[in-house]
């Protein structure tokens, strides 16, 4: 912070970057830890084993949803798409893929429904979004 002090303890930066980084409903997620009696360490590794190591969705799932966000066939956009991912995170798996054209193309896609839970937030946002509610209910009546 711009006063010098830490919003983290020195040497935790990267977890609180992360979670930080991925904007309010991992931030309200804190609570269901057990705040600082919580064993970071290994909430860390349990965490980290999410990012980038998801069962992937399958092939046939994710040509549906490029069908719907086009609103075409995914005959008229890629000449070949592999159904086999080449990586699956939390957020999005990638396929190869060959558009009409003859480029070679990495089409990432975001998981089913991934749009929807982002909105919707977390229980705990809803529960924070409630009492402000009710506060500024109480403010200005």
């Amino acid at each position: 912070m711009a006063d010098g002090t830490r919003l983290v303890p020195a040497g935790q930066h990267r977890l609180a970057a992360t979670v930080l980084g991925a904007g309010t409903p991992a931030v309200v997620i804190e609570p269901s830890f057990g705040g600082a009696a919580a064993d970071w360490a290994a909430v860390a590794a349990d965490l980290a084993r999410l990012q980038d190591r998801l069962p992937p969705f399958p092939g046939d799932e994710a040509l549906r949803l490029i069908e719907a966000e086009f609103g075409t066939s995914a005959d008229t956009l890629f000449a070949t798409f592999d159904p086999v991912p080449i990586a699956a995170a939390s957020i999005a798996q990638v396929h190869f893929a060959r558009t009409i054209a003859g480029d070679e193309v990495a089409v990432k896609i975001l998981r089913p429904g991934i749009a929807r839970d982002f909105a919707r937030g977390t229980p705990q946002q809803a529960q924070l979004d409630q009492r402000h509610q009710r506060i500024a209910d109480r403010q200005h009546p």
